[in-house]
């Protein structure tokens, strides 16, 4: 009986063990450059709508051509030519702006990501205290581009991992690593 005891004690141990062991680690710098290839993966992501707005105006373009009437061939022509850039070029635009105001940007940190078994741990070289903790269940999704990986927290928030600054693990690995963690991943091919 103390022999079951002494076993159940080791193998909590074992697991604790287990569980704080660095799966994989890296430190990404984030720069403007790193910021616009978030922008162009965002854009990726939001192609196929943007090829919606532009089927739609091309639709009532040619039903105005169709039925002669005026309005619809400017309408659709308006939303062929004109909005569906314009949409991409103010998103440019305000993100330029909001990276210039941001006070994280100006100091251009470097974070540092470490891969636990059932965690990651995040935290900024710059500063000596402080640490974000993340479960892999808080994760919203998981992209790719060809230079960098994107850790999604909502639609709206990533942190951005450079695919060529592992310092423990690599790129590929981290991959397979975090399908096993049953997060949708989502690869775009450029």
């Amino acid at each position: 009986m103390r022999l079951l005891k002494t076993r159940a004690f080791i193998s909590r141990d074992i697991s604790f063990e287990l569980r704080s062991v660095n799966m994989f680690e890296n430190t990404t710098q984030l720069t403007y450059q790193k910021h616009l290839e978030l922008l162009r993966y965002g854009f990726k992501a939001k192609l196929p709508k943007l090829l919606i707005f532009h089927g739609m105006g091309a639709i009532v373009f040619l039903l105005g051509l169709y039925t002669n009437q005026f309005f619809s061939i400017i309408l659709g022509a308006t939303f062929a030519i004109i909005f569906a850039p314009l949409v991409y070029l103010l998103e440019r635009i305000r993100s330029k702006k909001n990276h210039a105001k941001s006070p994280i940007y100006l100091k251009t940190p470097h974070l540092h990501f470490v891969f636990d078994i059932d965690r990651i741990r995040i935290r900024m070289l710059e500063r000596e205290e402080g640490e974000t903790m993340l479960r892999y269940d808080e994760l919203f999704k998981v992209g790719e581009d060809r230079h960098n990986l994107y850790l999604y927290l909502s639609p709206m928030q990533a942190y951005i991992l450079s695919k060529k600054t592992f310092t423990l693990g690599s790129a590929n690995d981290f991959k397979q690593f975090i399908s096993e963690k049953s997060i949708p991943h989502k690869q775009l091919k450029i």
